[in-house]
């Protein structure tokens, strides 16, 4: 009778321990995905879009999102540092990099 009760409680236990784990790749998933329309404010969408990147209302993944991230990057660095264009592009896309990285 004990060895079934123990063997009862190590099933409870174990069960508990895969059900939280399943929640927690569960919600883990969910993170994994972030829609810009919700996160950026319309400056930022604006700006996203000047760098030449066509933003839609959709959820991106994380490889999505670091592929625009790597675009607003190259359009930064496609300016000149003489007139500290580069400086200037760079804080104005700080959040922008900011809500990425986030996820």
């Amino acid at each position: 009778m004990f060895l079934e009760f123990s063997l009862f409680l190590y099933y409870l236990w174990n069960s508990k321990i895969f059900y939280d784990r399943m929640l927690s790749s569960e919600k883990i998933m969910r993170r994994e995905k972030m829609n810009l329309y919700d996160k950026c404010t319309k400056n930022e969408i604006k700006l996203i879009k000047e760098a030449g990147i066509n933003v839609e209302n959709k959820d991106y993944t994380k490889e999505e999102l670091k592929r625009v991230e790597t675009n607003i990057v190259e359009y930064i660095l496609n300016h000149s540092s003489k007139n500290n264009e580069i400086n200037k592009l760079n804080s104005e896309y700080d959040r922008i990099f900011r809500i990425i990285d986030a996820l």
